[in-house]
């Protein structure tokens, strides 16, 4: 499987800023990749992380919410 980086470098879809989604459990929202950066443990880089920008939905209230975090980049997905 390729890494974050690898993959940035052959297809433009990985290269922030980029359209793309954000999956939290079975939700999946629209979102901006703003950023790649590793992250480290004890051994080195293990994982990438992306930042990212989107909306999320509260159906209870119907309210939407505009937020930015920095998320697991298996969490991230291109967008089509």
């Amino acid at each position: 499987m390729s890494t974050i980086p690898e993959l940035a470098a052959k297809d433009w879809r990985f290269r922030p800023p980029r359209h793309c989604f954000v999956r939290f459990g079975t939700d999946r929202y629209p979102a901006i990749l703003l950023e790649w950066r590793p992250k480290r443990d004890r051994g080195g880089v293990s994982k990438w992380e992306g930042l990212v920008i989107y909306a999320s939905h509260t159906p209870a209230t119907g309210e939407w919410e505009v937020r930015h975090c920095w998320m697991h980049g298996d969490l991230i997905e291109p967008a089509e």
